[in-house]
């Protein structure tokens, strides 16, 4: 068995008194919310918005199902940043909130990887970048056989027996 970092590239933000966690990906062309996180979030910090739906794919190549978009108003570290996200039900609980290089460029961010930072409006606030496992995910070998399509993947429970 071995572990995964699932926190690699994370920032904390709020949006609204809610804080998140978000993954940093500049290989997005575009910022994601998922349909559960943004169902969470109290109504009065989503504002819909008629932009068009993009047609966007995952890095696996296959197509990432988009329902609308919405605008959020990210608050780091007291610098209030409004940004129109796309939602879709296909993220994973791990990585709901995807800052993408749309709105990187928006916000003239800099990404500082030797100090672990991310720096917003050329340097007016900061946040600190995760490098570091908050959860791991235990991956294990199954007893049984179980097909899965190509490119695809599953959540399956794992029971772990006590020693």
């Amino acid at each position: 068995m071995r572990s995964t970092n699932l926190t690699s590239n994370t920032v904390r933000i709020k949006i609204g008194h809610r804080s998140v966690t978000a993954l940093v990906d500049s290989g997005a062309a575009v910022s994601v919310i998922s349909q559960a996180l943004l169902t969470s979030l109290p109504a009065e910090c989503v504002n819909k918005c008629d932009k068009e739906i993009p047609f966007i794919f995952t890095a696996s190549g296959e197509a990432m199902p988009l329902t609308e978009c919405v605008e959020l108003t990210l608050n780091v570290n007291g610098l209030l940043l409004s940004h129109i996200f796309n939602v879709t039900p296909m993220l994973a609980a791990c990585h709901s909130l995807i800052l993408g290089f749309d709105l990187l460029t928006k916000f003239q961010c800099t990404i500082d990887i030797p100090n672990k930072t991310l720096y917003f409006c050329v340097g007016l606030t900061a946040v600190s970048v995760r490098d570091k496992p908050r959860e791991q995910m235990i991956l294990a070998s199954l007893s049984k056989g179980v097909i899965l399509p190509p490119r695809s993947e599953t959540m399956m429970l794992l029971v772990r027996p006590r020693c």
